[in-house]
């Protein structure tokens, strides 16, 4: 997806994921010692204490924009529902998306836009 909406110029593959510094891209996540699709984590691995240790480490890096790949992630992080696409909310100087996951097993909740959104508005960034 990330090459497909632009935010790099070609596909990487799985283990190259440091290469994505090169592009400004840092990826994170909530249950930093767990994986698997959200409904199967641990109690607790989305809940406040991960969310709030989330959140020191953006505050404390100040990424121009923090951008879930989990509706469910974003909306535990925030506390309430969240839709595709920008949040009102800042954290510190920090602008927060919620997108779709790119995962084969969310595809009833799939749409490319919210990525393409996302891309635009990183765009948008470099250009100012």
């Amino acid at each position: 997806m990330l090459r497909e909406v632009g935010l790099t110029p070609r596909l990487l593959r799985p283990d190259e994921y440091r290469q994505l510094l090169a592009y400004g891209i840092g990826l994170t996540d909530i249950a930093k010692h767990v994986s698997g699709m959200d409904k199967d984590l641990p109690s607790g691995s989305l809940g406040q204490i991960a969310t709030a240790a989330l959140r020191v480490r953006i505050e404390a890096c100040s990424p121009s924009i923090l951008a879930f790949t989990s509706l469910t992630g974003a909306s535990r992080f925030l506390g309430r529902a969240v839709h595709a696409g920008e949040q009102p909310e800042l954290v510190g100087h920090t602008r927060v998306w919620a997108l779709p996951s790119p995962s084969p097993t969310a595809n009833w909740n799939w749409s490319a836009e919210p990525w393409k959104e996302l891309a635009g508005s990183l765009e948008a960034l470099d250009h100012a």
